[in-house]
């Protein structure tokens, strides 16, 4: 994610700024130009409402460029001072979702992000591989092997199944659908109304708790036990995971409750603490209609 230019983008960028003639149905133009950009290096997530808002803010002003080209010198124009991956995200989504540029391939996202993928072992080994690389002038192959793809979790029998949860195919699948259907995008304003995105949703979810029930099975550890919001939770996760800035993954250790999760957040208005209220109540009341027999 280094600011790296073609020629003719240096002399682009030169002599661009953006205006409100370049959008259309682009409501929030003051807002965009004067809005006070995450950091390069700083950690970005969706679940935290600002960097939430701010992420949507600049997919709306790439997806209201009149023209491709016009997308093309606003993404390049942002890149000089918008967080990396918030970046990377909000033009993933933009080129999606935009008719004129739909079928573009994007760069697989453990390419782009590989922290997200690779603990800090292997992201270790691969960074001295491309300085010997580079000290060499050649090509040198990094063989990564089971142990060091473990992501310390071999604590318990949980960690039997890594192959399947850590799986890297698996977890790109996932987050490209969070990219094509991304939970906060309005259905009527970008033309997703009638794609049945809670069914698409819901159908994606039991494939994988089929399959992870499957894998469970093989491995003689039973069916996935059902979410209990007040007993402790039996296994910890702790994925050895850094974030590009060298911030640690956070862990959850062994015997935490949801409630503690909650309790423990950053933010009691961000989107983990929202989301835990939201889906313990609907439990309840789910419940409370079964038991009523209504």
């Amino acid at each position: 994610f280094k600011n790296e230019y073609l020629p003719e983008d240096q002399q682009l960028l030169s002599h661009f700024a953006p205006n409100e003639n370049l959008f259309k149905n682009f409501t929030k133009f003051s807002t965009f130009v004067d809005e006070k950009w995450l950091k390069k290096g700083e950690i970005f997530s969706l679940l935290h409402q600002p960097h939430l808002e701010q992420a949507t803010l600049l997919f709306k002003a790439l997806y209201y460029t009149k023209t491709v080209d016009g997308m093309y010198k606003l993404a390049a124009w942002s890149k000089q001072f918008v967080n990396e991956r918030m970046w990377s995200y909000s033009v993933s989504v933009a080129l999606i979702h935009r008719p004129e540029t739909f079928g573009i391939i994007l760069p697989p996202h453990y390419e782009m992000n590989p922290n997200f993928y690779f603990n800090s072992e292997v992201i270790t080994k691969m960074e001295q591989s491309r300085n010997e690389c580079n000290a060499k002038s050649k090509n040198v192959d990094v063989v990564v092997n089971d142990i060091v793809l473990e992501r310390y979790t071999n604590f318990d029998t949980e960690h039997l199944l890594r192959y399947f949860t850590e799986d890297i195919g698996l977890n790109l699948c996932y987050h490209s659908y969070s990219i094509f259907y991304p939970l906060w995008m309005d259905g009527d304003e970008f033309r997703l109304k009638l794609d049945h995105r809670g069914e698409i949703f819901y159908y994606i979810l039991f494939q994988l708790v089929a399959r992870y029930n499957v894998e469970r099975l093989s491995n003689g550890l039973g069916e996935v036990a059902a979410i209990d919001f007040t007993s402790p939770l039996d296994f910890g996760y702790y994925p050895g995971l850094t974030y590009p800035n060298g911030v640690p993954f956070p862990s959850r250790p062994e015997g935490v409750r949801l409630s503690e999760v909650r309790k423990n957040s950053l933010s009691r208005n961000n989107n983990l603490t929202n989301s835990y209220i939201r889906l313990r109540d609907s439990a309840f009341r789910i419940q409370n209609v079964i038991d009523l027999g209504r």
